[in-house]
Parts: C-alpha cells; sequence; structure tokens
C-alpha cells in the first residue's frame, strides 16, 4: 500500500511515520519509484504497537525502538501476544484511576460489548457497575474486562466459535471461591499482628503480586496446553475429542 493508505489505516499522519522510520522504529519501506515506497500490512499492525506503547504506558522512543527490533525477529505468537498487550495492559489506569466511565451507552460504546452480553456479565458478577444518584458508573477495571471478552471473540473464541461462555462464569467463580479463601486466612492471621492501616497497606501490595503471580502462571501453564493440543489442527479426526468445544450457536459478545 502507499503511504496515503497507511495513513488512512493507522490514523498517523505522513510525517509521523517517516519520523518512526527515521529514528528506527520502522523498517525502511520497498521503494518502487524514486518518490514511491511500497509498505506492506505489517506496517499498520506495528504503528499501532508504538502508538499503543506511547499511549498506554508512557515509554521514552528510545525504549520503544527495542521493544520493536526485537518484535520484529519474535515469532508469529509473540508479536500478537506484544499486541495484545499493549492494548489492554495500562498501568497508568491503575495509578491515575481516572477512567471511570458513566452511563451504560458510553460503556458499550467504549469496549464492544453487546448489551446482552453485559447483563450476562452483570448476572455472574463479572462486571459489577456501581450506581449512585441514578447514575451507573463502570470502573477501569470493568472496561478493560469488557473489552478482553471482545478480544476474545474477535481472536476465535467467542459462543460463535464453539467456545462455552460459560467457561467464563467457571474461571471467576474458581477464583473468588480460592480467593475468598485465601483471604479469609490472611485476615485472621495478620489480624492479630498488625492495627488496620498496615495491614490494608500490605493487603494492597499482595493483592497486586498475587495479580501479577496468578497472571504469569495462567501463561505459563496455557500457552503448554495449547502448544500440547496443537497437533490437533492438522488431525480433524482427533480434535472432536476436545472436551469444551461444541459446534458454535452464531453468538458473539459485541450482540
Amino acid at each position: 500500500m502507499k503511504i496515503s493508505e497507511l495513513v488512512k489505516k493507522t490514523g498517523v499522519s505522513k510525517e509521523t511515520i517517516h519520523y518512526y522510520i527515521r529514528e528506527g522504529l520502522l523498517r525502511k519501506p520497498r521503494k518502487t519509484g524514486r518518490n514511491v515506497a511500497q509498505y506492506g500490512e505489517e506496517y499498520v499492525d506495528q504503528i499501532q504497537t508504538i502508538k499503543a506503547l506511547q499511549d498506554n504506558h508512557y515509554l521514552p522512543l528510545s525504549v520503544i525502538r527495542r521493544v520493536m527490533k526485537k518484535n520484529r525477529r519474535a515469532t508469529p505468537d509473540q508479536q500478537a501476544s506484544l499486541r495484545i498487550m499493549t492494548e489492554h495492559f495500562r498501568p497508568i489506569d491503575r495509578l491515575l484511576d481516572e477512567k471511570n466511565l458513566e452511563g451504560t451507552d458510553a460503556y458499550l460504546k467504549a469496549t464492544g460489548l453487546g448489551e446482552r452480553w453485559l447483563q450476562r456479565m452483570i448476572d455472574w458478577g463479572i462486571i459489577t457497575p456501581q450506581e449512585e444518584g441514578g447514575k451507573v458508573t463502570y470502573s477501569s477495571l470493568d472496561i478493560t474486562l469488557g473489552k478482553l471478552i471482545t478480544t476474545m471473540d474477535r481472536l476465535g473464541f467467542g459462543p460463535k466459535d464453539g467456545t462455552d461462555p460459560g467457561n467464563l462464569k467457571q474461571s471467576f467463580e474458581f477464583v473468588a471461591k480460592y480467593l475468598h479463601r485465601d483471604t479469609q486466612a490472611l485476615v485472621v492471621k495478620k489480624s492479630r499482628e498488625m492495627s488496620l492501616d498496615d495491614f490494608m497497606e500490605k493487603a494492597a501490595q499482595f493483592s497486586e503480586v498475587m495479580g501479577l503471580f496468578l497472571y504469569y502462571i495462567y501463561q505459563k501453564i496455557s500457552m503448554a496446553e495449547f502448544r500440547n493440543y496443537s497437533r490437533l489442527i492438522d488431525d480433524p479426526q482427533a480434535s472432536t475429542s476436545v472436551s469444551g468445544l461444541t459446534p458454535g450457536d452464531g453468538e458473539s459478545a459485541g450482540e
């Protein structure tokens, strides 16, 4: 594609794209004429990743350059993981807590989640809007969860693709049950050892550390499982025996 089309697809100006190239964030495009260059589809993903690293992570260009150079040598699954991470993992939201949304219509627009699916997530306790003075507010965590659900759908792991949406409910209930038991034991033990203020400070720190631990444990185990089952892609007969996969019902999380 020409640079004019790349500008249209990414929303990034021609001058900025040329700047990214000069700074080494992007490779030089293939020249097809003296003043004409062709850009592959990979430039769209790379520019979106650069913008996400700037907007969501506030990284300086020197660091982004290193990330992009490493990403060009990465495997397709590693590149896909980086795109998801830069899009959805926004540490600044946790620090500023300024991303709450007021109103269900605004939430649906921001997340792409369908009204019916939002209600299902609320019924399951996964998304928990707060109501005060007749106004409904969604937290930054609820916004992220909604976006993640629609991303699963976009990646081909939604109900229309045969994935049981009840798996989300089961995952939520499993984690909630584990944390309830673990938190209860922690409170009983620590309440005898420290003041309320000290306990809440330590509890906040423990929550962050444990959340990261569970995240990386899930990454490690899930990728190992997917690699184990990757052979089924080449064996249609074997794929029918995988539990949890049922014929799609045509539903989408965005509906």
